[in-house]
């Protein structure tokens, strides 16, 4: 399967040079997996990204909303809704609430849209926005 890329910025070939030289660290840090990760959903290297979610990697992204929010769209870009919905459970779980996002990630997310565990969360979102801001 091909991934949207419609996230990115650009075309994706520009990307994929770009995170190119990840691809050579010998101990990459979590900002370095993150973009192995990106780069290997752009080149639809889809049976390499198991071998990029080891315990340590997982734990380290869980941790920090931003990194769980890349999570869940690569998880997009790949169509795996279900590991994407994860992810973006796991940011709201660690407080990402903000309905004011970006434009670009906010038509990003709304491939979501009609999934039951989005909705819900969803829900969920506009509830805990709406009590932080009364």
């Amino acid at each position: 399967m091909k991934p949207t890329t419609t996230f990115i910025a650009g075309p994706p070939e520009e990307s994929i040079r770009f995170l190119e030289p990840v691809e050579q660290l010998s101990n990459p840090d979590i900002y370095a997996q993150n973009g192995l990760f990106l780069r290997r959903v752009l080149l639809g290297e889809t049976h390499r990204i198991p071998e990029l979610l080891t315990s340590k990697f997982v734990a380290a992204e869980k941790k920090d909303i931003t990194m769980s929010t890349w999570a869940a769209t690569f998880f997009i870009m790949l169509g795996d809704f279900s590991q994407a919905l994860d992810w973006l459970e796991n940011s709201v779980n660690r407080g990402f609430i903000k309905l004011s996002l970006p434009p670009r990630l906010r038509s990003f997310l709304a491939r979501l849209r009609g999934e039951p565990r989005f909705e819900q969360l969803m829900q969920r979102v506009k509830r805990e926005w709406e009590s932080f801001e009364g």
